[in-house]
């Protein structure tokens, strides 16, 4: 809070290159993620299991609960 007092500009400026930091990570992650699902769900395999697409779905509605509360 005293950077905003001394320089209020450059205070806005510094949070909105961290928030966009922020945002590149998480999308990054959540990127990475799903490649993961996606390869965990079709395990290698052409056509998947219904245990496992079992599994992706709740992997899936779980991550997108996840991303809503945010």
């Amino acid at each position: 809070m005293a950077a905003f007092v001394e320089n209020p500009r450059q205070a806005v400026q510094e949070a909105d290159a961290t928030f966009d930091e922020v945002v590149a990570g998480l999308t990054k992650a959540l990127a990475d993620r799903s490649r993961l699902l996606r390869a965990d769900r079709d395990g290698g395999r052409s056509e998947a299991e219904t245990e496992d697409l079992r599994i992706a779905l709740q992997q899936y509605r779980d991550l997108t609960e996840r991303l809503l509360r945010l």
